[in-house]
């Protein structure tokens, strides 16, 4: 099994009635060993998020579909996908068989919509062509933008806490300009390669660009808040040095209004 710590965080706010934690797991990648679901119960969090990439682009098998989807339906508990750029390239008949197998087991798949888990907190689920993606050889076809956001999920309800899932933190700025108060997001695998303690700097993106910006752990952009996670497996690049793999955990503190 692949050494995976778990990573907790804090978000402190005074737009939410009540406290909750959520674990985010991003970028399988057809990881499948079925003891990843006890590490999730074990952290006890009201919401589990799978954040995209559970599936290589390049799969055609269903088995090994049907493998990731089992681990994702033995996890306990509120359960909540959202694309991200491998799903986005899966041929379409594997991605509907995908689909079908977690929605059918407790899964919600959020595809630009949204969800109120209480009177004051939404989460939105956003899904982005893939020409929003760097493409290694090419760089980016299409720019996001806040209105490009707006477009696809709507307005952000201002008097909300408001929880973007948005598998590519690489469009922070847009996400928090928009009006994410948290956004999560996977992508990057921890930049594949940490450098300095733990790793909080990584050295290459999926995309084979030197140093990302956001790879791991917690941003910040006045109070607007990203974390990324560093995922589970490895994509097409099967390499992790100072970089393990992670659960993360983020715990929603509420505050007293002023």
């Amino acid at each position: 099994m692949t050494k995976i710590k778990v990573t907790e965080f804090n978000i402190d706010t005074a737009k939410t009635r009540e406290s909750f934690s959520l674990a985010l797991l991003s970028d399988l990648h057809g990881y499948d060993d079925i003891h990843l679901a006890d590490m999730v119960h074990d952290v006890r969090a009201d919401f589990v998020i799978f954040c995209g990439d559970m599936i290589n682009y390049y799969t055609e098998s269903r088995d090994i579909i049907k493998r990731t989807a089992r681990i994702m339906n033995a996890i306990e508990g509120r359960k909540i996908f959202v694309m991200g750029n491998h799903e986005k390239r899966l041929d379409k008949g594997l991605l509907e068989y995908f689909l079908d197998l977690i929605d059918s087991n407790g899964t919600q798949v959020l595809k630009n919509e949204f969800i109120d888990v209480s009177d004051c907190t939404r989460i939105y689920g956003l899904d982005i062509g893939i020409e929003y993606y760097k493409n290694a050889l090419k760089g980016i076809k299409k720019h996001l933008t806040k209105e490009t956001v707006r477009r696809y999920i709507g307005s952000a309800d201002v008097d909300k806490f408001n929880i973007l899932l948005a598998h590519n933190p690489l469009y922070f700025k847009e996400y928090a300009q928009w009006g994410a108060d948290l956004t999560l997001s996977g992508h990057v695998h921890g930049g594949i390669i940490g450098i300095g303690k733990m790793g909080k700097r990584g050295l290459l993106s999926p995309e084979r660009v030197f140093f990302p910006q956001y790879c791991a752990g917690e941003y910040s952009l006045d109070d607007k808040k990203l974390i990324v996670s560093r995922g589970i497996s490895n994509g097409t690049l099967h390499l992790r040095i100072n970089n393990p793999s992670e659960i993360v955990v983020i715990h929603i503190n509420k505050q007293n209004r002023k």
